[in-house]
């Protein structure tokens, strides 16, 4: 038993997703559990303020898509790993967020371990499918 995610995006562990979470938090100064700090809350993730939601929640532009460059960051996090799906528009947001971010993301996954050296790309790679497509990438 394990996580699938559409468009060939994931089929693993879930504790390998956390992982994947962990290495993308990271890349943006932050911290997803379990913290290596003991002051930080357990239940929650953190990141660096450049890459925190605005006040008031993402805004979205007048070509429909989301206003806030790191939007799909904030999806990924966020999003609970056994279940829902993820829009088009978020996917194609999130594709871009996680190319920004690809040689620190890299970097932690390297350091992270057990996870395969092309996770981030299968990854990219299936929010690209899914925004294309216009289908939702769905967690299973």
């Amino acid at each position: 038993m394990g996580l699938d995610i559409s468009h060939g995006a994931w089929s693993g562990s879930y504790c390998s997703f956390d992982r994947f979470r962990c290495a993308v938090a990271k890349a943006c100064g932050g911290s997803f559990p379990p913290h290596a700090d003991p002051n930080l809350d357990p239940a929650y993730w953190y990141i660096d303020s450049e890459f925190q939601e605005p006040k008031g929640g993402p805004k979205w532009g007048p070509d429909g898509e989301l206003a806030w460059k790191w939007s799909g960051l904030f999806e990924l996090l966020n999003h609970p790993d056994h279940t829902g799906w993820i829009s088009s528009t978020v996917c194609a947001v999130l594709a871009r967020n996680l190319r920004d971010l690809r040689e620190k993301i890299e970097a932690n996954l390297r350091v992270v371990g057990h996870i395969k050296s092309d996770t981030l790309t299968r990854f990219i790679a299936g929010c690209e499918l899914a925004a294309e497509r216009e289908e939702e990438l769905v967690f299973s």
